[in-house]
């Protein structure tokens, strides 16, 4: 009897205390606040996506940072002027002010080659020549200024490598550096270089590129008769045109004779008239330019805290058709796109090593950046 009493009496025990801890009122929501930065704004025409924000809920017994469960009201940025932006957690409502404002004028610049060196192809230990070549700088893609090419750093490249003499045979890269305003600016010239065939004699074949078709589109058929030639008399300096039906053509592609340009690239024609010969090279192109964006992220912002506002500022932006820099690009111009562990994120909510893909007219490219905790 006494067993059964003390489980009733245990049972009753615990049935009460059930009952006090469900009866326990909910505690009381008092009021939302907001810690946001002293100006926010967003260009004209771009969403504005929330950032730097923290929502706090205030109970009262303390304050919880709800920041991930507060819902945010959108806001039209299609003109100009003070918009607000509505925070609400369970039932309540806060609001901050979003300045849209004009997106400022920032101007691209370029380095381009705006004339070819008047020699392109060379023999082995030849000394490099780049008389005629002009380099000219552009403003949004308007010539701003010839630049002289003192005012560059130059040099030379074999497949990557940087070479002092042209002292290979192979196709070299002249390369153009320029600083304006602290910002570094490229451009590239190709050059051509043989071995002399001909140096036992004083007759020198040679094509006038003028005139010559030297640049052909891919699976276009190949058209001796629009190479221009002529004999120079390297001694007297005399020359006497030839017609191209008297000599004999051989293309060659990566050193294998080949006779359709079904492939893009660089080709080497073989011209020869009676005991002597030249070379000279063709181009063959899409019709579509491959383009693609370089990021030089040297001097970019690459670590972040968890609740800061994401800055692309020391980014460069590159603007290249094949493989060759046309312009820097404004990081105004671009849209930045946030992924963590292969999810896209909108605000950096937690820590991680996010990705950021850079996006200009359709043309991506990313790189990595860290949050941290």
């Amino acid at each position: 009897m006494k067993k059964i009493a003390l489980f009733f009496l245990l049972i009753v025990g615990l049935l009460s205390l059930y009952s006090c801890k469900k009866e326990q009122p909910k505690e009381k929501l008092l009021s939302l606040e907001l810690n946001i930065p002293e100006e926010i704004t967003v260009y004209l025409g771009e969403e504005y996506v929330p950032s730097g924000i923290t929502v706090y809920a205030v109970y009262e017994s303390d304050k919880r940072n709800v920041t991930k469960k507060a819902q945010f009201s959108s806001i039209d940025t299609m003109s100009l002027g003070e918009k607000q932006v509505v925070v609400s957690y369970e039932g309540l409502e806060e609001s901050y002010a979003v300045e849209v404002i004009q997106k400022p004028y920032e101007p691209s610049f370029s380095l381009v080659v705006k004339q070819l060196p008047n020699k392109l192809l060379y023999y082995v230990n030849e000394p490099l020549e780049i008389d005629g070549l002009e380099l000219a700088f552009l403003k949004d893609n308007v010539e701003e200024a010839i630049i002289p090419i003192s005012d560059c750093t130059m040099n030379l490249s074999l497949n990557g490598i940087t070479k002092e003499a042209l002292n290979e045979v192979g196709q070299y890269r002249i390369n153009f550096m320029y600083n304006y305003n602290s910002v570094f600016y490229f451009a590239s010239q190709y050059i051509e270089v043989i071995y002399n065939l001909n140096s036992g004699s004083n007759d020198k074949l040679v094509v006038d590129k003028q005139r010559s078709k030297l640049e052909y589109y891919l699976n276009e058929k190949f058209e001796p008769e629009k190479i221009y030639l002529s004999i120079k008399d390297e001694v007297t300096g005399n020359t006497a045109i030839i017609q191209s039906d008297l000599c004999s053509f051989m293309l060659f592609y990566n050193g294998i004779p080949v006779e359709e340009l079904n492939e893009t690239g660089t080709y080497r024609l073989l011209i020869q008239y009676e005991h002597i010969e030249c070379e000279v090279l063709i181009e063959v192109l899409f019709r579509v330019i491959h383009t693609q964006l370089k990021l030089n992220i040297d001097d970019a912002k690459i670590y972040f805290k968890v609740g800061e506002a994401f800055s692309s500022s020391g980014l460069v932006i590159y603007y290249c058709e094949d493989d060759v820099v046309k312009r820097v690009v404004g990081r105004e111009n671009c849209k930045f796109t946030f992924y963590l562990n292969g999810l896209e994120k909108d605000q950096f909510d937690e820590p991680g090593t996010y990705s950021v893909v850079v996006d200009f007219e359709g043309i991506t490219e990313g790189y990595k950046i860290v949050v941290l905790d």
